[in-house]
Formats: C-alpha cells, sequence, structure tokens
C-alpha cells in the first residue's frame, strides 16, 4: 500500500526531473512539420525503428506512429482554424492526410467526432481519445 504509492512517487518525481530525450525532441520537430516517415527518422537518428518506438514510448507513453497521428491531426485544427474559408479535402491535404476520407476515418480514431462536427466547436473543446483508446 504505502510503500508502493511512495514507491511510485518517487518514481514520477525522478523522470520530472530528468532531461529530455534529444532523440523524442527531434522526431517530435521532424513530425511536427509533416511529410516525414518515421522509418527514414529513424534512420536519420541513428536509432532502428524499435528504439525510436521504445524511446518514444518512454518519453511519451505512446509511438512514434501515434505522435504522427497527432500532429497531423493538430495540423488539421490548427489550419482549419487560420483558414476558415478552405473545404475540407483541401484542409486535409495541406494538413498531410492522403484525401478527405483519411482525415475523416483519423478525426474519428482520435476524438470520436466527425472533422463537420470538430470544426463546429471552438477549439478549447475538443477532447482526444486517451492514447491507448486510439486505434493504432
Amino acid at each position: 500500500g504505502a510503500a508502493i504509492n511512495t514507491g511510485y512517487r518517487l518514481t514520477v518525481a525522478t523522470r520530472l526531473c530528468e532531461p529530455p530525450d534529444a532523440a523524442v525532441e527531434a522526431a517530435v520537430a521532424a513530425l511536427g512539420n509533416g511529410g516525414t516517415r518515421v522509418q527514414e527518422l529513424a534512420g536519420r537518428l541513428g536509432l532502428s525503428e524499435r528504439q525510436l518506438r521504445r524511446r518514444c514510448t518512454d518519453a511519451l507513453g505512446y509511438g512514434p506512429k501515434l505522435l504522427d497521428r497527432i500532429l497531423r491531426f493538430q495540423r488539421f485544427r490548427s489550419l482549419s482554424r487560420r483558414r476558415p474559408d478552405v473545404g475540407l479535402a483541401r484542409l486535409a491535404a495541406a494538413a498531410g492526410y492522403a484525401d478527405q476520407a483519411h482525415l475523416t476515418r483519423e478525426c474519428r480514431r482520435l476524438s470520436g467526432e466527425s472533422p463537420a462536427v470538430l470544426l463546429a466547436r471552438p477549439a478549447a473543446t475538443v477532447s482526444f481519445k486517451t492514447p491507448q483508446s486510439a486505434t493504432l
């Protein structure tokens, strides 16, 4: 009981004090810009895909592929706020989706809602599914 709780708190406190993983920071930056494949990114970082996945999971709680999906979704949200006059198909392409259907599937998987419903809401009210519940 109490010993486990104390051990957990110590583990969390230690992790918060650790410097960020440079490879994970580089992965977030590269994936945030879009157009980077995880396999290519791992190679550029001098890591195998498995090593990059482990390091991302340790630092973020999920792997680089889910990170890429989340960052692409955030790009879509950002673009849609800046350019409300642009249609979904063009927003999807600009954010890095293959097409509007791909955008719709990812919106439903990550937020549980369609792009049209998301765009009708203020940005602050959008919630994500937890990484464990997002379909990979």
